[in-house]
């Protein structure tokens, strides 16, 4: 029996995803998946994607998800990230799972809190090269839209796109971390290997918004699911 119980920072995008992916060929067993979003507009903070969508995304994997909702009140985030350490704690989880590459403040301030609770952080993706990822990502048959863009750095052209080997040569001309580490684009991941269904994205629009900064997002309207062959 595996008693590797963990559960998987998920935000709906490549990384999280990606990340997912890894521990579970390096044997964690993920019983759940957690979320934080908006309490305000029930959307991730960055990615921009509905909470819903994320809850389908979960449902198409198989794995329960765990949702906290954050609100512009200080400390807020840190929090519902205790509330839900103590939560993954009562719930006999060991291992944190999260996407992170390489930038080392996010991971330092996690594995702080999760030694409270007796909780080990996992970042498979560590200090792996970014290009390979990418390039990995795609080859195992995920499938992801590009659904926000730092306006600062990047064009509104890129909204909409598939991540493909087509985006990595046209994300490869700005000077910008190809795999978006720095927040310069996020993801929507509708269809991969460890989804059972497919999401199927029918209608979208793009719309500008100023949040922690200048960005583009693509509104997901309208969308399905689609049994897979």
């Amino acid at each position: 029996m595996n008693n590797k119980y963990a559960a998987c920072s998920f935000s709906g995008g490549k990384d999280s995803v990606l990340a997912l992916w890894y521990a579970i060929k390096l044997g964690y067993n993920v019983r759940y998946l957690v979320n934080f979003a908006s309490q305000k507009f029930k959307r991730s903070s960055f990615h921009g994607i509905p909470t819903k969508l994320i809850s389908l995304q979960a449902k198409c994997i198989g794995i329960p998800l765990l949702q906290y909702y954050v609100s512009s009140v200080k400390n807020s985030y840190e929090k519902n990230f205790i509330k839900m350490l103590k939560q993954l704690n009562s719930l006999n989880i060991k291992y944190l799972i999260c996407g992170d590459i390489y930038l080392s403040d996010h991971p330092n301030w996690i594995r702080m809190r999760c030694k409270r609770f007796d909780l080990t952080l996992v970042e498979p993706l560590w200090k792996k090269n970014t290009l390979d990822l990418l390039k990995e990502f795609i080859s195992l048959g995920f499938k992801a839209k590009i659904v926000s863009v730092n306006a600062e750095v990047l064009p509104k052209k890129f909204v909409g796109k598939e991540l493909d080997f087509e985006f990595i040569e046209e994300i490869s001309q700005y000077k910008v971390c190809i795999c978006g580490e720095n927040g310069e684009y996020h993801t929507f991941v509708y269809d991969g290997p460890i989804f059972k269904k497919k999401i199927k994205i029918i209608d979208t629009k793009i719309v500008y918004k100023k949040t922690f900064w200048s960005a583009w997002f693509l509104d997901i309207k309208k969308y399905h699911l689609e049994f897979k062959k």
